[in-house]
């Protein structure tokens, strides 16, 4: 989600350490305030990535007031997204583990996941392919194979360049160029309106041998947009 709202889910999925290491601000946004500065900074900042964001910056500022206010300032005092980006990355504690870099790439991807299918869902589409209708709205085709192919080992990342080249990644407007700590897949019951639905998965091997799997069910509504049914977190 480009600058925030990603970094919205990164935080979430890191520890809070015993001593943040972050001044307070000298005023604090409010999270319509912070979500409006992203919008002025971002070069690609969408209706649905402003509802991300006030859910994502609401929530946070209930969970970790400090960090929050840390995101804050930054927004206050940078004048690009480029140094926006860099400030509020200082603000979240350093990843030690693979664990936690593999955590926050999961939620990281699951909520751009999200967000695609949402902006996809709003649009009208024309079953007839002729402008005849009728006009629904729909998600994203499910993946006919994950990504990447093969499961990464416990601890382990694969590359993932050139691998997002398909209909249901372009579709939900996604595309990452690197190692993947998890592997990904979305599916979905193929209906329209608000019997529609998608299941995104990530899942890695962990050194004990199981599966952790992380679950986000999103679901259309009768007005023509998208919630969040769950977001599921096990290990098998």
């Amino acid at each position: 989600m480009r600058l925030l709202v990603a970094l919205m889910l990164v935080a979430c999925a890191t520890p809070k350490p015993a001593e943040p290491p972050r001044p307070p601000p000298k005023s604090e946004m409010t999270p319509a305030e912070m979500c409006a500065r992203v919008g002025a900074l971002s070069k690609d900042f969408s209706d649905a990535d402003r509802s991300a964001c006030l859910e994502k910056t609401t929530s946070m500022r209930q969970v970790d007031p400090t960090l929050y206010a840390c995101l804050g300032q930054c927004l206050e005092i940078e004048k690009t997204e480029a140094t926006a980006e860099k400030c509020m990355k200082a603000c979240l504690p350093p990843s030690k583990t693979a664990k936690d870099e593999a955590e926050a790439e999961a939620l990281r991807i699951l909520g751009s996941i999200e967000t695609g299918a949402t902006a996809r869902f709003q649009e009208e589409t024309d079953l007839s392919g002729k402008g005849l209708g009728p006009f629904v709205h729909t998600l994203c085709p499910a993946t006919k194979e994950p990504i990447p192919k093969e499961l990464p080992a416990a601890g382990a990342s694969i590359d993932s360049t050139g691998a997002w080249d398909t209909p249901t990644w372009k579709c939900l407007r996604m595309s990452f160029d690197g190692p993947l700590f998890n592997q990904y897949s979305v599916g979905g019951n193929g209906l329209n309106g608000a019997e529609a639905t998608l299941l995104a998965q990530a899942r890695r091997r962990l050194p004990n041998g199981k599966l952790h799997v992380i679950r986000l069910t999103i679901q259309g509504t009768a007005a023509g947009d998208t919630q969040r049914v769950s977001l599921i977190t096990t290990d098998e």
